[in-house]
């Protein structure tokens, strides 16, 4: 996923200064990616990239990816590097990345809190704050009383809810290119991971049509 992640974010960057107007929030999901970090050898080349752009990013943390492996000690380290950086942004994206619509309001609360507890105090050391949460597949829950549900508890918890706007299903996508990675294919990665670029790109001139119709105005 570290490539597909480099491409798009170096895309937009290069596609903001073109039309110089518009402004995209990046943010990056499922962090940390435990599991791409042990096949690549205990090294995050997605992470070097953005010590090197500086640009702000926002992450949305599962901590529960930290024991998904047997490194627990280097997976921990692992988010406390993306915390400590000065340009990164937190969240909360829920302990296992449970679905609210199926798991049901007591259990997705748990998630929810089980899902703070290291970025919380990461947070505190590095004097940043966690105010964010986003939904695991942007799912609101079934029907307006989990909506009210949820949205109370969140409130409660300080949280602001954090959507995500531009979807590429970039989980279709990653499925081959981490594929092509393990195989050691890195050219039929590379592709995978430019035709995923273009793809969202497309996605953004799309939402802009969208907004116009419905809207009639941009969204910036």
């Amino acid at each position: 996923m570290n490539l597909k992640h480099i491409l798009l974010i170096g895309a937009l960057v290069f596609h903001q200064i073109a039309v110089c107007q518009k402004n995209v929030s990046i943010t990056i999901d499922d962090i940390p990616n435990t599991s791409r970090f042990e096949k690549d050898g205990y090294q995050s080349a997605l992470l070097e990239k953005l010590d090197s752009l500086e640009i702000p990013i926002a992450i949305f943390i599962n901590e529960g990816k930290i024991y998904q492996t047997d490194s627990i000690s280097k997976n921990f380290e692992l988010l406390n590097n993306w915390v400590r950086k000065k340009y990164i942004t937190l969240g909360n994206h829920s302990f296992n990345h449970s679905r609210y619509s199926t798991s049901g309001f007591d259990l997705f609360a748990k998630e929810i809190v089980n899902g703070e507890a290291i970025s919380r105090e990461l947070s505190k050391k590095y004097k940043k704050n966690l105010t964010y949460f986003r939904f695991p597949f942007n799912d609101l829950g079934q029907d307006s009383l989990q909506h009210s549900q949820i949205k109370d508890f969140l409130k409660e918890k300080e949280y602001v809810i954090a959507p995500f706007t531009i979807e590429s299903s970039d989980w279709m996508y990653n499925a081959v290119y981490e594929y092509y990675l393990d195989n050691k294919e890195f050219e039929k990665a590379k592709e995978i991971g430019e035709q995923y670029v273009v793809k969202t790109l497309e996605y953004f001139d799309f939402f802009e049509i969208l907004a116009k119709e419905d809207y009639n105005r941009s969204i910036t």
